[in-house]
């Protein structure tokens, strides 16, 4: 036996409350508890509904196409009582197509006592079904109704049903409400899933069983935030158990990009191959939601829309700053600064922000402390675009290191990357001379001589480079192509890398 299930992600610290997501969840619990005896009757309700419904259709079959298929009734009356039902089983598909028939007056006339009797019937099910909690506010494919599309996303149908949902919606949306702000995270969650419900009922016009729960909607969350935070690994527990002799358990984390699709994949595989046959579990609205969940946060990344958050409630200490995202950047750098506050581990931008504050205040030493346990995270976590923007904070020569020596010579070559060779090129004599005896030493002198060299145009300087990486450094791979470029240097008067 396995068990995997999702406890947080890389992101999970916020700034503010998702006040927007505590109201959804408390919603959700509370319709889940006030109508759990409603939803029990219901339950039992439907239930009887369709088992008198499946005897009837049978009956059916039976009368008019029985013998058409085998079925003789004078040995039957020998049988078990329960021989006429394994029979409509067994042939379940003829009973289906009798039924449209049938329903549709094509097999007998209106007159007919079984028809007649149907039509007594048919008045007896849809009072139970309209009466019912279910009916009332589930979903019925076979009789949208706009309305139900969106008073099925708070049903639900077990406490199973309702905590799986729960989490992955505080796990999804707490950070989403941050990002997009409260009216467009309330209005992604409705939308998609009103637009997931309504794709469920269009590929399944003539279903009668009930659609309830927020997958849909929740799916919807799941897509957006794959846009938005791609990257971010998500943390899972699992417990491993073997016939009592092997139990293991855990935790352990994945990227966004590999988790999400994943998920949606399986949901799409499971839909198709129930699609005959149906199932339990309402895949396709799950597919739906996330299609919607990916175009919304497209659409929001595209035009660059975010939450309001921190301008309006500083404005007093923010003063007059640029609008869109870098508003958010300049206010919230502004806030570290002033309060000097300690982010949380795994909120890298916050510690980002927080290193540019001390280094404005002239807190050269604690921001250098402050980089370098960051730049360890990002290089661990593959974050290279803060792990370069952190760099760019120490352009000028430090009178200590501020980073590894590693995320120094990542940092500088990924500057190299984006066209900024002269703030790689002090990463590269800072590692040089904060760790000179490190196995990285060599590269870093080799690859600042080209960047003088190629980029720079300051051949002087990289055959200072060159010379101090040969005295200094013994014993080393990059010695042998460094020497190289000395001796062509001396032959032809030209620095070729």
């Amino acid at each position: 036996m396995i068990l995997i299930f999702p406890i947080g992600h890389d992101h999970f610290r916020m700034r503010r409350r998702p006040y927007a997501t505590y109201a959804l969840i408390a919603l959700n619990i509370i319709i889940y508890f006030l109508t759990s005896s409603a939803r029990s009757d219901a339950n039992t309700a439907w239930q009887e509904n369709h088992n008198d419904q499946a005897t009837f259709h049978c009956r059916v079959f039976l009368a008019l196409k029985g013998e058409e298929f085998g079925y003789d009734h004078a040995s039957a009356r020998d049988q078990d009582e329960d021989a006429p039902y394994f029979f409509c089983y067994e042939n379940h598909d003829a009973v289906e197509a009798t039924w449209v028939l049938f329903e549709t007056n094509g097999l007998t006339s209106t007159m007919h006592p079984l028809y007649q009797e149907y039509l007594r019937k048919k008045v007896v099910w849809n009072q139970a079904r309209t009466n019912s909690l279910m009916g009332r506010f589930a979903l019925t494919p076979a009789e949208f109704h706009p309305f139900k599309a969106i008073s099925a996303l708070f049903l639900h149908a077990d406490i199973w049903h309702l905590f799986g949902n729960m989490l992955f919606l505080f796990l999804a949306g707490a950070i989403l409400e941050e990002t997009f702000g409260a009216f467009l995270y309330l209005l992604l969650y409705l939308l998609s899933g009103f637009i997931a419900n309504t794709f469920f009922a269009l590929l399944f016009t003539s279903s009668t069983v009930p659609l309830l729960g927020a997958s849909g909607a929740i799916s919807g969350l799941l897509g957006a935030f794959l846009v938005r935070f791609a990257k971010v690994r998500i943390r899972f527990w699992y417990f491993f158990w073997l016939f009592f002799f092997f139990m293991r358990k855990g935790t352990f984390s994945l990227p966004a990009f590999i988790v999400l699709p994943l998920l949606f994949l399986q949901d799409l595989l499971y839909g198709v191959l129930t699609l005959e046959g149906g199932a339990g579990v309402a895949y396709f609205a799950h597919v739906g939601g996330f299609i919607v969940g990916v175009a919304f946060g497209l659409f929001l990344k595209r035009y660059e829309i975010y939450a309001p958050t921190l301008v309006e409630e500083e404005k007093e200490a923010a003063g007059p700053v640029a609008a869109g995202p870098m508003a958010r950047v300049a206010v919230t750098e502004r806030r570290y600064r002033r309060k000097m506050e300690a982010p949380a581990a795994n909120d890298y931008f916050g510690r980002f922000l927080l290193v540019q504050a001390l280094m404005t205040e002239g807190e050269a030493d604690r921001a250098a402390q402050e980089a370098d346990a960051l730049a360890e995270a990002l290089v661990d976590t593959d974050q290279t675009e803060l792990l370069s923007d952190l760099a760019r904070i120490f352009d000028e020569p430090q009178s200590v290191p501020v980073m590894s020596d590693r995320a120094y010579v990542q940092a500088a070559i990924i500057l190299e990357q984006r066209a900024m060779p002269q703030v790689a090129l002090t990463m590269y004599e800072e590692l040089a001379h904060h760790y000179p005896v490190s196995p990285h030493a060599a590269r870093a002198l080799f690859r600042a001589a080209r960047l003088l060299a190629t980029q720079l145009a300051n051949p002087a300087g990289a055959h200072l480079k060159l010379v101090e990486l040969l005295e200094k450094v013994p014993h080393h791979p990059t010695r042998r192509e460094a020497q190289r470029v000395m001796n062509e240097f001396r032959a032809t008067k030209r620095l070729a890398f």
